[in-house]
């Protein structure tokens, strides 16, 4: 297990310290961050996620979101600095999510790069499309609203629409 990642663990209870950006290029690849959450898992009940992330890789995001989300543990989340770009995703696999008055959310298209022709740039561009509405669909299913509701209020709202269950 990763001793970068758990810094609290008792009976019933652990933390993850997911600080830094996400992707196997970066602090946090799924496959290290999976592997430690199911060890985790079969010893307790409750697993805090505390974040403070710029974001990173969406594919490395989405599988670390999947595995939080359908985890046998109650999740909750804590955004202590920044929940930035894919890291937003991230949060709201909680249960429940505390965001400090202080921090901040970031929410915003996926973003990339693509080197070819003109059908590989097509290409990378509908997957980034497909992408942003997969993304989208999960700001909004959170909040019990379409796609569409969840564009016309964007991010400032999303508290009031109960994104956040409380403030610390």
């Amino acid at each position: 297990m990763n001793n970068s990642y758990i810094i609290n663990q008792n009976e019933n209870s652990a933390e993850i310290l997911l600080y830094g950006f996400i992707g196997n290029w970066k602090n946090t690849d799924s496959n290290r961050f999976i592997s430690d959450l199911k060890k985790l898992e079969t010893t307790n009940k409750k697993i805090n996620v505390r974040i403070n992330s710029g974001g990173g890789d969406v594919f490395d995001g989405i599988t670390i979101y999947n595995a939080l989300k359908n985890s046998k543990a109650e999740i909750n989340t804590y955004i202590d600095g920044v929940a930035a770009s894919m890291a937003s995703v991230i949060a709201l696999a909680g249960s429940k999510i505390y965001m400090s008055r202080y921090a901040q959310l970031m929410i915003h298209r996926v973003s990339g790069s693509a080197n070819g022709d003109s059908d590989k740039l097509r290409e990378t561009a509908k997957l980034m499309d497909d992408l942003s509405n997969s993304l989208l669909d999960i700001y909004a299913t959170k909040q019990e609203l379409t796609r569409r509701q969840f564009k016309t209020h964007g991010c400032k709202e999303a508290k009031i629409h109960g994104l956040m269950q409380q403030k610390q």
